[in-house]
């Protein structure tokens, strides 16, 4: 009986560090995202993929399912009290800004469930639930990791070169991708966003990248494209794309440490 007891608590004890010390590192794809008001439950039918790569955290998706335009974000986090918190410092609607996120989380054999509560607005508390799925594959590259875009320009086929004036970021893990890129509307003087996310394989030089989701859908989505990659230590890279016409596009990555 002694025995059984002892087992019973070290179960306990287990299972409840366990509750409390979530493990998030992974790729995961949302299956369902759900509002609720405190009276009634809204689905939202949004195709989404959610990073957890160290300490850095990176999502993207459509903003709604008839717009092009991106929602995403990239930020750090951490566990506290079994909760995880998110510190967002670039989102596609806020630009750069610092925005918190707290999330109890549920996991499960394949994935894990998050409910975010936020403050009350006009006398309503608003719920958002979110449920994924794990979707990892089991590799590792030297690409791996958070990314930010240092420089970007077009090469034209005549030789004149474009500098591009954009904040774009980058994550890989686990053979998938996002990227996700900010800029000021001229007309709205608002931020907005363009993403793509999908799957990747690296090989010597060549990066071959195959979004599933993005912005740019006729030019992009399922179809390969492939990057020549140099890599600068470990921490820097430059890609280098060719289009058909022969304008080459160049972009330098440095690792967010």
């Amino acid at each position: 009986m002694k025995k059984y007891l002892t087992l019973l608590l070290l179960y306990c004890i287990t299972a409840h560090a366990q509750k409390a010390s979530p493990k998030m590192d992974g790729v995961y794809t949302m299956t369902k995202q759900m509002v609720n008001n405190g009276v009634t439950d809204q689905v939202i039918p949004t195709k989404q993929l959610k990073m957890y790569n160290g300490r850095y955290v990176m999502y993207a998706a459509a903003i709604s399912p008839t717009d092009s335009l991106a929602s995403f974000g990239i930020g750090t986090y951490h566990v506290k009290n079994g909760k995880v918190i998110e510190n967002f410092f670039y989102t596609a609607a806020g630009g750069a800004l610092i925005d918190t996120a707290i999330l109890t989380i549920e996991q499960s054999p394949k994935g894990y469930k998050q409910v975010i509560v936020y403050p009350p607005m006009m006398d309503t508390i608003y719920t958002l639930t979110e449920e994924y799925d794990k979707v990892d594959k089991s590799m590792v590259s030297a690409i791996d990791g958070a990314w930010k875009l240092n420089t970007s320009y077009r090469i034209a086929p005549a030789g004149d070169t474009v500098i591009n004036k954009v904040t774009q970021y980058k994550m890989y893990r686990g053979g998938h991708f996002i990227w996700s890129a900010g800029y000021v509307d001229s007309a709205t003087a608002k931020n907005q966003g363009v993403f793509g996310f999908g799957t990747f394989t690296l090989k010597g030089s060549k990066l071959t990248e195959k979004n599933t989701q993005s912005t740019y859908t006729s030019q992009l989505v399922g179809i390969p494209v492939v990057l020549d990659i140099a890599f600068k230590g470990k921490n820097e890279y430059t890609q280098t794309i060719s289009w058909p016409d022969g304008t080459k596009g160049v972009e330098t990555y440095t690792r967010l440490e």
